[in-house]
C-alpha cells in the first residue's frame, strides 16, 4: 500500500518495543496532486526519502535524538504526514507527549490516505494514548501591568486569555505586577480540558493595613510627664539655689567678720542650710529622673511610628481532577 510504504521502516509501540515495518516503495512515489505533495519538487521528495530511511536507522539502534533531529531535516524538505508520524515515534521515546501530540494531529490532518489503514490506525491509538497525559488549561489576566508564567515560562501581555496544553499532574503559576501582590500557586491539570484559571492580583494598598505599638497619646505622655517631672527638678534647684542666699545673709548678719560656730548659730538660720541641701538633692534626682523620662518619650515615639503590615486572609481553592475513570477534587489552603 502506498500509505504503508511512506512510513518506510519501525513503528515504535507504546510500551517502548519495536516492530519492523518495511516499505514497499518509497515516499517519493506519492502522486503529485496530494495536497501534501503539491508544489514539492522531485528533488525535495527525493531528499526527505534518504533523510526518512537515514531517522528510522537511528532509532532502530535508539538513538532518538538524533533520529528526531533528521526527521526534522527531512521535514524541512518535505512535509510528508508520514514523516511527522515517525517523528511522532522518536518524540514519544523521548518523552515528551505535548510536542509528540501537535505533530500527530498534524500527521492525521489528511486522513489515512497518507499513511494507509493499519498505520492511520495505529496512530489513532496514540492519539488516545497522548490525549490521557495531556490536559487543556487556559490561564487568563484582566490587569494591564501583570506578567504572568506557568511553569517559568512567561504568557504574553495582560490584559488576555491563553489556552495551554500541559501534561497532567501539577504546574506552578506565577504572577507578578507593580505596586501588587505576587502569588505563586500550584495547580493540578487533569487530562482532557480543565475549568479555566483566572489570574488576579490584590493591589498592595488593599492588601495592608497601617498600624502602631502603642497608642499615639502613650509615648508623649512619657515624654510630657518626663518634662514635668524635670521642672519640678529645676524648680527645687532654683529654691535650694535662694535658700543657700538666705543662708548666706544670715550668717553674715550673726557673724560679722567673724568666724561662727555652727553649733551657736540660731535654729532658723541652721534649718536654712538644711533645707537648702536637702531641695538641692532632691532637684538633682528628680531632674535626672525627668530628663531620663523625656529621652524614653522620644525613643517611644520614633518607635511609634506606623508601620504598614500585610493583612493575611486564609483562602481555599478547589481543583477538578480527572484521569482515566477517576474523577476527584484537589483542594488546598
Amino acid at each position: 500500500m502506498r500509505g504503508r510504504a511512506l512510513v518506510c521502516a519501525l513503528a515504535l509501540a507504546v510500551s517502548g518495543g519495536a516492530r519492523a515495518v518495511h516499505a514497499d516503495e518509497p515516499v517519493t512515489a506519492d502522486a503529485a496532486d496530494t495536497p501534501w505533495s503539491r508544489g514539492v519538487t522531485d528533488a525535495a521528495k527525493a531528499q526527505a526519502q534518504a533523510l526518512l530511511e537515514e531517522g528510522n536507522a537511528l532509532i532502530v539502534q535508539n538513538l532518538f535524538r538524533e533520529a528526531l533531529v533528521t526527521y526534522e531535516a527531512a521535514l524541512a524538505a518535505w512535509d510528508h504526514p508520514a514523516i511527522r508520524f515517525n517523528m511522532v515515534r522518536a518524540l514519544i521515546a523521548l518523552d515528551r507527549p505535548l510536542e509528540a501530540l501537535d505533530n500527530l494531529e498534524r500527521a492525521l490532518i489528511y486522513g489515512a490516505d497518507p499513511l494507509g489503514p493499519e498505520i492511520f490506525a495505529e496512530a489513532s491509538t496514540y492519539q488516545r494514548l497522548l490525549a490521557q497525559q495531556i490536559g487543556t488549561l487556559e490561564v487568563r489576566c484582566d490587569q494591564a501591568g501583570v506578567t504572568v508564567s506557568v511553569d517559568g515560562e512567561p504568557l504574553g501581555p495582560c490584559p488576555g486569555a491563553y489556552p495551554l496544553r500541559l501534561r497532567v499532574g501539577p504546574h506552578t503559576i506565577a504572577a507578578d505586577g507593580a505596586d501588587r501582590l505576587a502569588i505563586t500557586r500550584r495547580e493540578a491539570v487533569a487530562a482532557g480540558d480543565n475549568p479555566p484559571l483566572d489570574v488576579h492580583l490584590t493591589a498592595i494598598a488593599d492588601a495592608t493595613l497601617t498600624r502602631q505599638r502603642w497608642a499615639t497619646w502613650k509615648p508623649w505622655a512619657v515624654a510630657g510627664g518626663g518634662l514635668v517631672v524635670t521642672g519640678v527638678g529645676v524648680v527645687a534647684l532654683l529654691s535650694a539655689r535662694s535658700l543657700r542666699d538666705d543662708y548666706q545673709a544670715a550668717l553674715a548678719r550673726e557673724c560679722g567678720e567673724l568666724a561662727c560656730d555652727p553649733a551657736d548659730l540660731p535654729v532658723g538660720t541652721t534649718d536654712l542650710l538644711d533645707r537648702a541641701n536637702f531641695r538641692s538633692t532632691a532637684g538633682i534626682a528628680t531632674v535626672v529622673v525627668g530628663s531620663a523620662a523625656i529621652a524614653a518619650g522620644v525613643v517611644l515615639v520614633v518607635l511609634n511610628r506606623p508601620y504598614t503590615v500585610l493583612e493575611r486572609r486564609p483562602t481555599v481553592s478547589l481543583t477538578p481532577t480527572a484521569g482515566g475513570a477517576m474523577f476527584g477534587v484537589a483542594g488546598s489552603l
